[in-house]
This record gives structure tokens, sequence and C-alpha cells, in this order.
């Protein structure tokens, strides 16, 4: 969990990444407000856990839809990977 938080904090701010480069600093912060990047790492750091045992794994800086959504939508893809493999290698 502090390897996943960690990560996406070294990778710089998000508002890079998902606002195009001649962007407004009045929007970028409206952004970092908006994703919660505007509050302390510690505070941030503390509704991490509070919001994975929710099953809350925050929103794609992508695309803008749930993680926990897109990680369901590929639930089904893995597992016809994975059990085969699985059985093989047993």
């Amino acid at each position: 969990m502090t390897v996943a938080f960690v990560a996406t904090r070294l990778s710089g701010d998000p508002t890079y990444h998902i606002l195009p480069p001649d962007t407004p600093e009045v929007q970028r912060q409206v952004l970092r407000e908006q994703l919660g990047h505007d509050r302390p790492v510690m505070a941030q750091y503390g509704d991490y856990p509070a919001g994975l045992a929710r099953g809350d794994f925050g929103r794609s800086f992508f695309s803008g839809r749930p993680v926990a959504e897109m990680y369901l939508e590929r639930l089904p893809a893995t597992i016809n990977l994975t059990l085969p493999a699985l059985l093989l290698s047993v």
C-alpha cells in the first residue's frame, strides 16, 4: 500500500498528466483541489487506507472513471487467463 502511494506521488503532479501543457495555473489548482492533492501528504496518506477499506480505489487520472469499476471490467479476462495457467502449473 505504501509503495503504491509513494509511487503515485513520485510520478509528479497529476495535473500535468491530465491537462494540456498550456492550461492556466488557476485551472490546475482547481483540479488539484478536486483530486485532494492540495492537502498535506500525510493527510492524503491517512485517507488512502480508509478509502481502500471502503472499496474506494480512487479515480483514474486519465479516464476519470472509478478504478474499482475498471478492475471489475477486466476481472473475467484475468480469470480466463490465470485459471488455465494455474491448472497447467499444478
